[in-house]
């Protein structure tokens, strides 16, 4: 399926040309405005719409992009590894991730002393719109959970990286091997299309 990135010139197209003052008056009553909608997942035109109505001006707009901090490494689900003390490591979603769900309404979190491999289905985010599985990025043994996502899941829209971690684990070997196979911040670019 095309990136989303490479259907925004299509998409804003025909709104830039309604909104342009001179199109306006060439205009006929019948011109029907078509988007290519079924090129794209529902998802990914909410953020278009929400972007559109929350971050434009007329005539002049600007999309907003997915944080995406080096420091960190990222999965093809769209969760994230960041290096802790010795062998810990912090996951949590990404700032992407957060946009597609929509409003964050509750966290399932593995369970601590959980053995975990890579690719294993942890947990899972709620939002308003869907449901959606947590993946561990890497191997070993789950060491602590956010408690604060379990009064406040809405952090994970906030702070994706910050306050809105999901769960700590402590690595089998050493993380360099861990994240081996993670995207760095550059390839998580590119699978996002930003």
């Amino acid at each position: 399926m095309p990136s989303f990135a490479n259907h925004i010139d299509v998409l804003m197209s025909p709104l830039n040309r309604v909104l342009d003052p001179a199109s306006t008056k060439k205009r006929q009553k019948d011109d029907k405005i078509k988007f290519p909608v079924s090129y794209i997942d529902i998802a990914q035109a909410d953020i278009l719409v929400y972007n559109y109505i929350y971050n434009t001006k007329f005539g002049n707009e600007a999309l907003e992009m997915s944080e995406v901090l080096d420091n960190l490494r990222y999965s093809e689900e769209h969760e994230w590894a960041q290096q802790g003390e010795g062998r810990v490591v912090r996951v949590g979603i990404t700032d992407h991730a957060q946009h597609l769900l929509g409003d964050i309404v509750f966290v399932e979190f593995p369970e601590v002393g959980a053995a975990i491999s890579a690719g294993d289905s942890v947990g899972s985010i709620e939002s308003v719109k869907t449901v959606s599985e947590l993946y561990s990025p890497v191997s070993g043994k789950v060491t602590r959970i956010n408690d604060a996502l379990e009064a406040s899941p809405e952090l994970l829209n906030d702070e994706p990286y910050s306050g809105g971690w999901i769960f700590e684990l402590e690595l089998d070997g050493e993380y360099s091997e861990a994240v081996a196979g993670l995207l760095d911040a550059a390839a998580y670019r590119e699978l996002i299309g930003e």
